[in-house]
């Protein structure tokens, strides 16, 4: 009997009590990019683009607008920066190739990075037209 008394009590309690809240993962952050400025009319491996980030996994994307977004290429070696330096236990190195669409088009392009639905504040790379050299 006394164990159903005890029982009952800790079963209230624990009604009782209000929920703990659920752990919740930090905001993502692009900390810095490895280049900010491209000509336009390149050859596609030109507009490669490092993004140094935090708050993101492997499962990161990266968002140019809401039609676009693109996958990581290194998914595999994020823990790792340029000519595979070691990063802080808290940064990933994120490796992309700027869309076509967006290659064409000089001016200021927005970059962001999505993680479980969550966006990083906006990054700006800057591409401008190519002139000819005499």
């Amino acid at each position: 009997m006394a164990a159903a008394v005890v029982a009952s009590l800790l079963l209230a309690s624990l009604q009782a009590a209000p929920a703990a809240p659920a752990p919740t993962s930090p905001p993502p952050q692009i900390v810095r990019l490895n280049a900010t400025w491209f000509s336009t009319d390149g050859p596609p491996e030109a507009y490669r683009l490092g993004i140094y980030a935090t708050g993101v996994d492997r499962n990161a994307v990266i968002v140019f607008d809401r039609d676009t977004l693109v996958s990581i290429e290194n998914g595999a070696t994020i823990d790792s920066g340029d000519d595979n330096i070691t990063l802080p236990a808290d940064q990933r190195f994120l490796r992309i190739t700027v869309p076509a669409k967006f290659r064409t088009q000089a001016g200021k392009v927005s970059v962001q990075v999505s993680q479980d639905g969550k966006l990083s504040a906006p990054f700006f790379i800057h591409l401008e037209t190519a002139f000819a050299v005499p």
